[in-house]
C-alpha cells in the first residue's frame, strides 16, 4: 500500500479534478492523504481519502485586502501572494512529510509552495494541470501598477531570500519548471496548442465522480425540445439580472430550464418564476449534463468537460481569461456559441439557445468529442500514471 499526500490551491476549480483520482486510488487499496484547510474535510472523506487539516499559517490563500479587484488580477497574483508566504509556509509543509513519510506528492502544477516542498524533500512528485491554456503559460508575468506592483516586488524579494537559501533560482524560471510526468485533465483533441505539450505531459482527461441522484422535482417536461442548464459556476455568479434575463427568455415557451444561481444571490429577489423554470441555489450539474441538450455556461474549463462528457452543446458565456481562452477554443471546434454575459437581453438567449439546439453540425461535432473524451481514461489513466511513478 502506498501513501500518497496531494497538496492543491483550495478551491472547486483545482480540487474537483482530483477527486476522482482519490477515489480510484483508494478503490485500488492506497492510503490517500489530502492536505486542505478545513472547509475542505467532508468533500475528501467523501471519496475516501484521509483528510489533514492546515494549520491557519500555512493556509494558501491570496490577499483579501484588494477584494474590489477583478477575477483575472487576482488570479494573477496568486503566484506572488504564494511566493510572499513560501518562507512561513514551506517549513510547516516540510514537517508534515517527515511526520508523514509519503512515498509520492501529487499537486497542482500552480501550487509553488507545493513546488518548493518537492524540491526540498526530493520526494518523488507527480503535477497536474486543472486550467486549459499553453504549456508556456506559467512563464507570463503580468504587469501591475502601484500598490500592485510593490506588493509583487516585495513578494520577489521575499522569495528570492528564501530561494537563495535552498539553492532556487528565480520566481518565474521556478515556477515554470514542468514537472515531470504532468497529468492534464483535458482531452488531448480539445487542448489549445497541443504541440508544445511534450511526452512529459499526459492527457487523461476530465476525471468526473460518479453523479448525484436526481431528484424526482427535478425531472419534470425533460421531453421539452429545449433542456437548458444555466449556471455561471462558484466565482462569477452574483450576477442578478443576468438570471432575470434568463426567466424572462424562457418564460411562457415550451422550453424547460434549470438555473442554478449559487449563495450570492436570493432566488426572491429575481421576480416570479414560472413553472418551466427551476431556480436553485445548488443543482447536481453532472446529473442534469444527462438529461439536458444544452449547457448555458461561464465556460469554466471542468463545465465545459463535464458538459461534453455528456454531450451537450453550449452557449458560452466567459468572464476570465481563461474562461475566454476556452470558449475560443471550444467555439472553433464547432461545439457551441460564445457570447457576451454583459447586455445579453432574453431575446438573444432565447434566439441563440434554438440556434444551437438546432444546428446538427454542432451536434455533430460535440458527439466526436464526446467519444474522444470518454476514450481518454480520466480518473483510471490519472491513477495509472501515479503509480507508475510510485513502482519504479
Amino acid at each position: 500500500m502506498a501513501r500518497i499526500l496531494f497538496l492543491n490551491i483550495p478551491a472547486q476549480g483545482h480540487v474537483n479534478p482530483t477527486l476522482a483520482v482519490v477515489a480510484e486510488l483508494v478503490r485500488r487499496g492506497e492510503q490517500i492523504y489530502y492536505a486542505l484547510p478545513e472547509p475542505w474535510r467532508e468533500i475528501i472523506a467523501k471519496v475516501g481519502g484521509s483528510f489533514i487539516p492546515l494549520p491557519e499559517e500555512i493556509q494558501l490563500r491570496c490577499s483579501s485586502r484588494q477584494v474590489h479587484l477583478s477575477h483575472d488580477t487576482r488570479i494573477s497574483l496568486l503566484p506572488y501572494a504564494m511566493a510572499d508566504q513560501a518562507p512561513r509556509v514551506v517549513p510547516g509543509l516540510v514537517s508534515l512529510v517527515r511526520a508523514l513519510a509519503p512515498d509520492c506528492l501529487i499537486f497542482s502544477e500552480l501550487d509553488l509552495c507545493a513546488r518548493l516542498l518537492a524540491h526540498l524533500t526530493g520526494i518523488r512528485s507527480v503535477g497536474f494541470r486543472t486550467f486549459h491554456g499553453p504549456a508556456q503559460r506559467v512563464q507570463s508575468v503580468p504587469s501591475h501598477s502601484g500598490a500592485l506592483l510593490a506588493f509583487t516586488q516585495q513578494a520577489e524579494r521575499t522569495f528570492a531570500q528564501f530561494a537563495t537559501e535552498h539553492g532556487i533560482e528565480s520566481l518565474v524560471e521556478f515556477r515554470s519548471k514542468v514537472i515531470s510526468p504532468t497529468i492534464v485533465f483535458v482531452a488531448e483533441a480539445f487542448q489549445v496548442d497541443r504541440q508544445a505539450f511534450d511526452d512529459r505531459y499526459v492527457f487523461a482527461g476530465p476525471s468526473l465522480r460518479a453523479a448525484e441522484p436526481l431528484l424526482p422535482e427535478l425531472a419534470l417536461a425533460l421531453r421539452a425540445s429545449v433542456r437548458a442548464l444555466i449556471s455561471l459556476g462558484t466565482l462569477r455568479n452574483d450576477e442578478p439580472e443576468f438570471y432575470r434575463q434568463c426567466i424572462a427568455a424562457f418564460s411562457g415557451t415550451e422550453a424547460q430550464v434549470f438555473v442554478s444561481i449559487g449563495a450570492a444571490v436570493e432566488a426572491a429577489a429575481l421576480g416570479p418564476v414560472p413553472e418551466n423554470v427551476i431556480v436553485r441555489p445548488y443543482l447536481p450539474q453532472t446529473r442534469l449534463l444527462e438529461r439536458v441538450n444544452l449547457f448555458i455556461t461561464h465556460a469554466g474549463l471542468n463545465s465545459v468537460m463535464e458538459s461534453l462528457y455528456c454531450g451537450v452543446p453550449m452557449l458560452f458565456l466567459p468572464g476570465t481569461r481563461e474562461q475566454r481562452l476556452t470558449a475560443d477554443r471550444a467555439q472553433e471546434l464547432n461545439l457551441g456559441v460564445r457570447a457576451e454575459l454583459q447586455g445579453i437581453s432574453a431575446d438573444d438567449l432565447r434566439r441563440l439557445s434554438r440556434r444551437i439546439v438546432d444546428d446538427a453540425s454542432i451536434g455533430r461535432a460535440v458527439k466526436a468529442m464526446q467519444n474522444e473524451i470518454r476514450s481518454s481514461g480520466g480518473c483510471t489513466v490519472a491513477a495509472d500514471v501515479i503509480l507508475k511513478v510510485i513502482n519504479k
